[in-house]
């Protein structure tokens, strides 16, 4: 049976500052460490920590839909002190827990680079809590196996921190329970790391209502980066997410002058996000860096007649990007409809997906259909019948807008009810979409897909297919208001890709690879779609003069088509 620990009275009057001070570490109280500026968002911390446990109150918090009632959230600038005052709670939660339950504490920080343990963590330790309380109440560095285990120990309470940087160990976030998780410029994390903090941190808070997570981080150059999207969110709905910029600081003018000027000056993307949270595009390595978010609506009315384009972005290991789109000829405005990216799709399933989709959005059937799926089983392959071989299509697919045209067809003149069409005028017909499909895939592999499928996708002419230029025709129409996309469930991966997609480098030597958004393939498959689209073309809408009722004996004109088709009388000259 645990022994009560006595209480003695002390009379701090007598005491001397060392002593005051060793007697606040003992209590797990440093509040006399933060500075004025800082009280609002230390005392803050504590209030929502001691509130989170109330049973009413998560309720309410459900009910407004927030999913993680244990996280907190800080977007606070540079030049604030944000680590420091995190490591301070950490130390204060770690006494009082030990003090309360006899138990130590286990928690873990992470953070985005590896190299931020000793050059960030460990110097704030070392300059701000060693020698400032009794011996063994300050975390202690230690390293195994040349850096790849990393802790902070609190010898007085036994309390362990494991270090992990997220960049070279993400794997030594996984362990048995965690009272605290602390995520330090989580904004620089990859955007992976949500599905870490997910399946593998969160789970080790289960049965711990004392646990808590703490993010810390100044804005990230990736606008839809997690901490702002999900957990920022979540944490605003209940009180938990605080910010702050470098004005609320104690500096000068001249040091915050100072600051901005080692951010790039006043009006750099860099001083925006580092010191006043806000959300800039990183002009520098942002692939569209016309983007905003007015480009995306809800709906947009389409003419009787228009082009459509597909541009198929083929991959396995990559993501399948497929986006298709309409092309507004009248006010010149490009209409992303659908978009479609998944890891893993096979060549028969990309063939499927683009058929019904064609048919969905323009009303287009395919003269051929799909071969049969491969037999799963020795038994299924057995039991099929031989498999009759489709030939060869002709260079050009046919198309049709009627499930089954007469053969004496010619010349359509009136589509069937929802089918999307434009006017050939040299034909004197009505077309079905699409126009073209565009894919800067190998020539030969687009040749076995056009045998095996029937599906005709084009390749770019040489020099089409620099990705810089097509990007770069991307962004031309969003800057000239001339570009908009749908904002339906198929296009919200497109959407996330054309507002963060980011260039590997500087240098713009290639686009950044993602877990979540692949190679941004559907953003390369809107460029190639938007690539095909020909700009010269004759305007899409079928002539007034035309007769829809003789689609079968050719193009009848109407009686009073001498009329319509008159010259202008010739004005009387004057001599």
């Amino acid at each position: 049976m645990a022994r009560k620990a006595k209480k003695i009275k002390v009379d701090i009057s007598k005491l001397s500052v060392d002593e005051k001070k060793a007697l606040l570490w003992k209590m797990g109280d440093l509040s006399y460490l933060v500075k004025d500026f800082q009280l609002p968002l230390y005392e803050a911390h504590w209030e929502w920590y001691r509130g989170k446990r109330d049973r009413e109150l998560r309720k309410s918090w459900k009910d407004l839909g927030a999913k993680y009632l244990d996280l907190e959230v800080w977007l606070i600038s540079r030049r604030y002190g944000k680590t420091f005052l995190m490591l301070l709670i950490l130390h204060e939660f770690c006494i009082q827990r030990f003090n309360k339950t006899g138990k130590p504490s286990h928690g873990i920080i992470c953070c985005a680079f590896q190299n931020s343990i000793a050059s960030i963590l460990r110097s704030i330790v070392e300059s701000n809590f060693v020698g400032e309380g009794p011996p063994g109440y300050a975390f202690e560095y230690r390293s195994k196996m040349k850096g790849i285990t990393d802790v902070f120990y609190q010898p007085a309470t036994g309390s362990t921190i494991k270090l992990v940087g997220l960049d070279l160990h993400p794997d030594k976030t996984r362990g048995n329970g965690l009272d605290f998780c602390c995520m330090t410029e989580t904004g620089f994390m990859g955007v992976d790391f949500k599905d870490t903090f997910q399946a593998v941190i969160q789970r080790q808070f289960a049965y711990r209502p004392h646990a808590f997570t703490l993010m810390e981080t100044s804005y990230s150059k990736i606008p839809d980066h997690p901490v702002h999207t999900v957990f920022a969110q979540d944490a605003s709905l209940r009180g938990a997410l605080h910010e702050r910029v470098i004005t609320d600081t104690d500096l000068t003018e001249e040091e915050i002058q100072e600051a901005e000027i080692e951010q790039g000056g006043p009006e750099s993307a860099n001083c925006q996000r580092e010191l006043y949270n806000k959300h800039v595009t990183d002009k520098d390595r942002a692939v569209l860096p016309s983007f905003k978010n007015s480009i995306v609506v809800k709906d947009y009315p389409m003419p009787r007649y228009y082009r459509g384009y597909v541009g198929v972005d083929p991959g396995f290991t990559d993501m399948l990007g497929l986006c298709w789109l309409a092309v507004d000829h009248n006010k010149k405005i490009v209409v992303v409809q659908e978009s479609f990216t998944e890891r893993g799709v096979l060549t028969d399933d990309m063939a499927t997906r683009m058929r019904e989709t064609e048919r969905r959005l323009w009303g287009t059937h395919s003269s051929r259909p799909a071969p049969p799926p491969p037999p799963r089983s020795l038994l299924e392959a057995l039991q099929r019948q031989p498999e009759v071989v489709l030939p060869a299509v002709s260079p050009l697919e046919k198309l049709s807008i009627d499930e089954t045209p007469p053969e004496s067809w010619t010349q359509v003149h009136e589509a069937p009810p929802g089918a999307a069409t434009w006017w050939d005028s040299q034909g004197w017909t009505l077309r079905p979409n699409p126009v073209a499909r565009f894919s800067d895939t190998d020539p030969s592999k687009l040749a076995d897909i056009r045998a095996r499928h029937g599906l005709l996708i084009q390749s770019p002419s040489k020099g089409q297919n620099n990705m810089h230029l097509m990007m770069d025709e991307v962004d031309s129409l969003i800057h000239h208001g001339r570009l908009v996309v749908l904002d339906n469930e198929s296009n919200q991966s497109l959407i996330r890709q054309m507002r963060s997609g980011r260039w590997k480098d500087e240098k713009r030597s290639d686009l950044e690879r993602t877990k979540r958004d692949g190679h941004l393939d559907a953003l390369v498959s809107l460029a190639l779609a938007v690539r095909a689209i020909d700009w010269k073309a004759s305007n899409p809408e079928k002539p007034y003069y035309t007769d829809p009722k003789t689609a079968g004996t050719g193009v009848i004109l109407h009686p009073d088509l001498r009329k319509q088709m008159r010259p202008m009388s010739r004005k009387k000259s004057f001599r």
